[in-house]
């Protein structure tokens, strides 16, 4: 049985919202306004590169810094846009309000 969650698309919404495709065809808005000014690896994730977001790492989304490749679970994105919170509510900053599902897929 293969995961729901891989990400197999990336589109930017504008502003620091991405529209990102599940394996399973969830299609879900987040806003990743909340990872700005973040320590540590999030340091260097300035908002004019969120709408560069791209696939990376074999099915997850990310984006490419001086520092290195900043991605994000692809699991506990798709716990916020289908299931609506944050898994072992270690997602510091999200709210449910920084996603919206937009289609729940198959």
């Amino acid at each position: 049985m293969s995961v729901p969650w891989p990400i197999t698309a990336v589109e930017s919404r504008g502003g620091t919202v991405v529209r990102l495709l599940h394996a399973d065809g969830a299609v879900a808005d987040h806003d990743f306004e909340y990872l700005l000014g973040r320590p540590g690896m999030f340091a260097h994730l300035a908002e004019e590169m969120i709408p560069e977001a791209a696939i990376c790492d074999g099915g997850t989304v990310g984006w490419e810094t001086e520092a290195g490749v900043i991605d994000l679970a692809p699991d506990a994105l798709y716990e916020h846009a289908v299931l609506g919170f944050c898994p072992g509510g270690v997602c510091r900053g999200w709210t449910p309000a920084h996603t919206v599902l937009v289609s729940r897929g198959g």
